[in-house]
């Protein structure tokens, strides 16, 4: 459950550097947490829940495009304008399809082993980052309401985070007493 976490902090956190190319070096790159939430499902998966292998395409499909996109924006070679836009929203739908696969999952690990690791709170933020993210791509060519809901989105992701670092230290807890 740690791998997952940390995946999903380097998929949602961003630092960047900008490039005299006009091109910017994330420094937390989301391909390294993709890979590291494909890792930590196959390990869940065998353990756990076999739900959890569902999320393992997602989590390669959206690694080997944020690798791509990664090393595009490097070279300062990204697409933008409506192209941008449009791979942007579908990137988040995916990322929302996973992040809800991860869920079921969890709810059924928490069923098979008669305990409450937080999924219900997990699923909250989860809707909660879901409409905000919709929020976002529908609101960001107008400046004036954009920047609440950009704010809006990541406090949401942050939240998101929390909560399932909550649900990753119950995991903790409930495997230390196995």
């Amino acid at each position: 459950m740690k791998r997952l976490l940390w995946g999903l902090i380097l998929v949602y956190l961003n630092c960047n550097i900008g490039l005299p190319n006009g091109g910017a070096l994330n420094l937390l790159p989301p391909w390294i947490g993709f890979w590291l939430l494909f890792r930590g499902a196959g390990r869940l998966a065998q353990k756990e829940s076999p739900l959890f292998e569902k999320t393992r395409v997602w989590s390669i499909v959206l690694g080997i495009y944020s690798l791509a996109m990664w090393l595009m924006t490097l070279l300062g070679a990204a697409p933008g304008g409506l192209v941008g836009w449009v791979l942007s929203m579908a990137v988040i739908v995916v990322q929302l399809y996973l992040l809800w696969l991860f869920l079921v999952a969890i709810d059924d690990m928490e069923q098979r082993r008669k305990v409450d690791l937080g999924g219900k709170r997990l699923r909250k933020g989860w809707v909660a980052m879901a409409i905000c993210s919709v929020a976002v791509c529908l609101t960001f060519q107008f400046s004036i309401i954009a920047v609440p809901v950009l704010l809006a989105n990541i406090i949401a992701t942050v939240v998101y985070l929390v909560f399932f670092f909550q649900t990753s230290t119950a995991y903790g807890l409930m495997t230390m007493t196995d």
